[in-house]
């Protein structure tokens, strides 16, 4: 698997991390790195979490699942990025946006599960595709770590102007991604 296709796969999951960070950072008043690393730190650390979770699930069916691999990640990909478009289209109907601010660390873990929970399925796919995964789980790790940091700073400042456009760009993404998966079954 080529280097860009597993940046694209982190990229994409990385979007839900970044767009609860702006959330967060929309409340932070002050820029406290302690604050702004612990987040971070723990969106990067469930995303690869769950990504190792699921290439772990994925090698205990891998001899049943690598027929029908592509399909798979082409069903997958559709669906994250139907539920990117339901994000950007409900957004689209709310006039304000409803800020997040982690104070307590069960909410945080909360968070962070809850936006990592696509990375468990991803990481199910991606055996499929034979891709190292150290390699996977550090990239979507890093990813989600520097998206989440950088969503914290722009919630900050440019985060009522993003509004909902990252939900597209994210339904986009993982469009390009099952189209790739299903030119790879052809």
């Amino acid at each position: 698997m080529a280097f860009s296709f597993l940046m694209m796969v982190a990229i994409g999951l990385g979007i839900d991390a970044l767009m609860v960070a702006i959330s967060c950072g929309l409340k932070l008043g002050q820029r406290i790195w302690v604050t702004y690393l612990k987040i971070a730190g723990a969106f990067g650390l469930f995303q690869g979490g769950m990504t190792a979770l699921g290439m772990g699930v994925g090698h205990l069916g891998y001899s049943f699942l690598k027929p029908y691999a592509h399909y798979i990640a082409m069903g997958i990909f559709v669906g994250l990025a139907l539920k990117a478009w339901q994000e950007f289209y409900k957004q689209k109907k709310e006039s304000h946006c409803v800020a997040c601010l982690c104070q307590r660390p069960w909410c945080l873990l909360l968070l962070a599960v809850a936006t990592s929970v696509d990375a468990f399925a991803v990481g199910i796919v991606l055996v499929c595709y034979d891709v190292a995964a150290g390699l996977a789980i550090g990239t979507i790790a890093v990813v989600a770590f520097l998206l989440s940091g950088g969503g914290l700073l722009l919630g900050q400042g440019l985060g009522r102007i993003l509004g909902r456009w990252p939900s597209l760009v994210a339904m986009v993404i993982f469009m390009v991604l099952a189209a790739k998966a299903l030119q790879g079954a052809a």
